[in-house]
């Protein structure tokens, strides 16, 4: 299952859906300013030691921009290789 986490008007972020919604990659999206998500936003950053969106969350593995991945490109190809 991929989480993806995202703030509203982050245009990194609209790409990405956008390509997962094209090849058909079911995701659940998780916009980090929304109250109810704050509980689980507050433990991914004190794991991933990021504030930066897209965060990606695929099984266990977890990707973070400008550490993981540098593009959106890179964020979508990592993702596809770890759903396999």
């Amino acid at each position: 299952m991929i989480r993806l986490y995202t703030i509203e008007h982050c245009p990194y972020c609209k790409q990405l859906k956008e390509m997962y919604t094209k090849e058909g990659l079911e995701f659940v999206e998780i916009d980090v300013n929304k109250p109810e998500n704050e509980a689980e936003w507050k433990n991914l950053h004190e794991f991933t030691g990021s504030d930066d969106v897209p965060i990606v969350k695929v099984g266990q593995r977890v990707l973070v921009p400008n550490t993981s991945f540098k593009s959106i490109n890179e964020a979508f190809d990592l993702t596809k290789k770890f759903l396999v």
